[in-house]
């Protein structure tokens, strides 16, 4: 659960309905206010060799979180993949927006598929690896994961591309500012998100285990293959998708940020304009909190939309775009 992006236009709710039609439409609770829930998800990460390691690594606090990213690569493979998203393609590209404080989801479908992942969250400070020449050896600019550890032959969808190979997409961080009223004022840098506004955060973030650990945890995300980070909102990321990528999944784990916001991170260069096929564009969004009001994506209602009950938490609606790129300005 992360804060991705920001565009200010989560809060808005119907005038009528109110908060139980919130909990009919897009919440699980039965009529004695209890939370069914299935561990199969769960039960599926913990079998997983990928997933204890991913545990060891810290990146899962607790089982609602893991249950979020199993369902986002389980929507893809459930509902996508007679659409050109086989995981064992290696041309796929996945942008997660939202992750959190660790890259969980993006590393988990890294481990479990031979796709490149990007995860982009302004909460990953301090995790994306130091740009070359800053770190000694292993410094890597652009965001970019330059391990080679997958999980073993027991997930099934494991990649066996060589990890040095070109990535699929080029990363990059783009100013953004929004104006002040009236049309004419001076720029404003985009507000700090929420979830970083914790009045003891910083100061908890700041003390010299909090900084070790973070060390720590940003030198072991190296051993995920295809994995890279960009610590900034889905508005001030650029994502530029290479000519050869034949499709893309854009992943909404409980993000604070609209599939329109994180859309408008995909960048195709000039390849596209000369001829180059269209990549399929998915979209998987697990909304929550004033989110779940925002059900399109560029102007498009989802082919998919139902409760999971193996999603360990309240807002358990999964939706899914199998492809909008026919409405996508390239």
């Amino acid at each position: 659960t992360g804060s991705g992006g920001g565009g200010g236009g989560g809060s808005g709710k119907p005038r009528r309905g109110g908060q139980s039609a919130l909990r009919s439409r897009f919440y699980a609770k039965s009529a004695d206010g209890l939370l069914p829930c299935s561990l199969r998800f769960v039960d599926r990460f913990l079998r997983w060799e990928c997933g204890r390691h991913l545990l060891g690594l810290g990146l899962f606090p607790d089982a609602k979180e893991i249950s979020e990213s199993v369902a986002c690569l389980q929507a893809v493979l459930e509902h996508c993949a007679q659409h050109a998203f086989s995981p064992a393609s290696g041309d796929t590209l996945v942008v997660c927006v939202g992750d959190g404080r660790t890259p969980r989801t993006a590393a988990l479908v890294a481990m479990r598929s031979r796709w490149d992942c990007v995860s982009i969250d302004p909460a990953l400070a301090g995790l994306e690896p130091p740009a070359a020449g800053e770190e000694g050896e292993g410094g890597s600019g652009d965001g970019g994961s330059s391990g080679g550890g997958e999980c073993d032959s027991r997930c099934g969808e494991c990649s066996d591309r060589d990890p040095a190979a070109e990535p699929l997409a080029r990363l990059e961080k783009v100013a953004q500012a929004r104006r002040g009223g009236g049309g004419g004022g001076a720029p404003k840098p985009l507000p700090v998100p929420k979830e970083l506004r914790h009045a003891n955060l910083l100061s908890q973030e700041a003390s010299d285990a909090a900084r070790a650990q973070r060390a720590r945890l940003r030198t072991e995300l190296r051993s995920i293959a295809r994995l890279r980070l960009l610590s900034c909102r889905a508005e001030e990321a650029a994502v530029w998708v290479a000519a050869r990528v034949t499709s893309v999944v854009v992943m909404l784990p409980h993000a604070h940020v609209t599939p329109d916001e994180a859309l408008g991170c995909l960048r195709f260069g000039g390849e596209r304009e000369r001829g180059s096929a269209v990549p399929a564009i998915a979209v998987v969004q697990l909304p929550c909190c004033g989110y779940v009001w925002h059900g399109t994506a560029l102007g498009q209602p989802p082919d998919v939309e139902r409760l999971d009950g193996r999603i360990c938490a309240a807002a358990r609606t999964v939706r899914v775009w199998r492809d909008v790129s026919a409405h996508f300005n390239f």
